[in-house]
């Protein structure tokens, strides 16, 4: 699935961000340069399949599990027009336009696939908030680099680009101004016999406690466990069945094929060892 997976780090000079080592994954992110080879190993997937997945027709452009979940979650978060959100990784923009759509923010949006990107940009305009809405094909240390602060930042379905999630949530509240909104959705381990597997993740515990690590305020947590899984596999493979009858070349069909058993040897993994959570921190600063 479109999920982060398993990714080693180290860091580079400015002891700031990590320079990835890319083992296997199943993540969308990448927080090096637009470099086609790395993308795919941080997908899980050949390079010559990448371009492919831009094909699939995500239902709402929606490409996680959370999709349900968000609407009931916003609602509570005083959004109005003139607030502004970063989307990080943003994939085809499912999440923020519908942000925009609902509520007249403003979204900038980060992600290295430019087939993604190009379909957020599209939804974006066929919802009719393209000028609401911006998003780019880029490193995600350009946007969090910036010093641009926003209302809410978003962090869906993201790679596991630190070691863990306090130094996560370190870098991301920079960009989050005092009394905005952290919003993350991700997963979390059932159990540490499970890192042998998915070394990037941590438990609930874990996790928890790095949410107030440095002040702030968990205004909203919700644990799904196991509960999203199957209709997020199932809508998955679904469209990646629509985009392979539709494939416009053998290629790109043979591409498609591939990331269909990529699913479906991971669905049962997933389940058996990661948990799915929604949480909203409100940043403290002062």
């Amino acid at each position: 699935m479109l999920f982060p997976g398993v990714v080693k780090h180290t860091k580079d000079a400015s002891d700031r961000f990590p320079v990835l080592l890319i083992g296997k994954s199943n993540g969308r992110g990448l927080l090096m340069e637009d470099n086609l080879h790395e993308v795919a190993k941080v997908m899980g997937v050949n390079e010559r399949d990448v371009s492919a997945l831009s094909k699939i027709p995500f239902e709402g452009n929606m490409m996680n599990p959370w999709g349900d979940e968000f609407p009931g979650v916003f609602r509570t978060l005083g959004l109005t027009p003139h607030k502004t959100v970063l989307d990080i990784p943003c994939g085809q923009g499912g999440v923020s336009v519908h942000l925009a759509r609902e509520y007249g923010v403003t979204v900038d949006g980060y992600d290295l696939v430019r087939g993604f990107v190009e379909k957020a940009n599209e939804h974006a305009a066929s919802c009719r908030v393209r000028e609401l809405c911006e998003y780019h094909v880029g490193d995600i240390r350009a946007a969090l680099g910036k010093g641009k602060e926003y209302d809410l930042l978003l962090w869906s379905a993201p790679p596991h680009i630190w070691e863990n999630y306090k130094r996560t949530i370190e870098n991301l509240r920079r960009c989050v101004k005092h009394g905005g909104y952290l919003v993350i959705a991700d997963a979390y381990l059932y159990s540490d016999e499970h890192k042998a597997t998915y070394p990037d993740y941590e438990t609930l515990s874990e996790t928890v406690e790095a949410f107030t690590e440095f002040g702030d305020r968990v205004v909203q947590r919700h644990d799904y466990r196991d509960a999203l899984w199957a209709k997020n596999y199932r809508t998955d493979k679904e469209a990646v069945e629509a985009a392979i009858e539709n494939a416009e070349s053998l290629e790109e069909r043979e591409s498609l094929m591939r990331y269909l058993e990529e699913l479906t040897e991971s669905e049962s993994a997933d389940i058996e060892c990661l948990g799915l959570y929604l949480a909203v921190l409100q940043i403290q600063k002062m």
